[in-house]
């Protein structure tokens, strides 16, 4: 049997983790078998444990290419965007990735979003998950940590006693309650009332006021 291209691998692992999400929006964490995953990927199960160890795997593998595509996105603000227009930017390379109030009742919603949400609020009771998630936080933390920091410059923030990965933890937390909550209303007042005021001694302007004025 010839062997597969590289090219052909990260095909084949493509379809398998986007049958996995498929099935994990749609049925929750539990309820998508692994016979399910593979039915939707219309491979064997052989293919799945050649690239994954089981359910654990596929899901290490889902949150993966989330968080590097979510912080792909977020790498992807122009530099010299204010901070009001940083945060905003942020947030809504964030919402790409997890489900808004709408589509909480599953008609007609999107089910990778909703897969990403299932597996992180299952990681709260499930040891294992929550050791995956783990890494995979961290790793987003230090990723906008570092981006930060290029955005704003790492001696302009030390200057004015900012610590960036402090302001990264707290934008993950605003972001992430927000997706767990599914308002994304409460996380414009937070970043307005909260974040702002505090980031805006980032700025030699008014416009962070003029923005948590009229809204984000």
């Amino acid at each position: 049997m010839p062997k597969l291209s590289q090219a052909s691998k990260k095909k084949m692992q493509k379809r398998i983790l986007d049958a996995a999400r498929f099935c994990i929006g749609r049925d929750g964490i539990a309820g998508a078998s692994i016979q399910d995953i593979v039915a939707n990927a219309r491979c064997s199960l052989g293919t799945i444990y050649n690239y994954y160890d089981g359910k654990d795997g596929l899901i290490a593998g889902i949150l993966e290419g989330m968080s590097a595509d979510l912080l792909q996105d977020i790498w992807k603000i122009p530099r010299g965007t204010s901070v009001p227009e940083y945060v905003r930017a942020a947030y809504e390379a964030w919402r790409k990735y997890f489900p808004g109030s709408v589509d909480r009742d599953g008609q007609g919603s999107d089910t990778t979003r909703r897969a990403h949400l299932f597996i992180i609020m299952e990681s709260a009771l499930n040891a294992r998950l929550r050791m995956i998630w783990r890494a995979t936080q961290s790793s987003i933390i230090a990723s906008m940590t570092a981006c930060f920091e290029a955005h704003f410059g790492s001696d302009k923030l030390r200057s004015r006693g900012f610590d960036a990965q402090a302001v990264a933890k707290m934008l993950f937390a605003v972001f992430m309650g927000s997706a767990i909550d599914g308002d994304d209303s409460d996380v414009e007042v937070t970043v307005a009332s909260q974040l702002l005021p505090f980031l805006s001694a980032l700025e030699d302007s008014t416009e962070a006021s003029v923005w948590i004025g009229a809204g984000i």
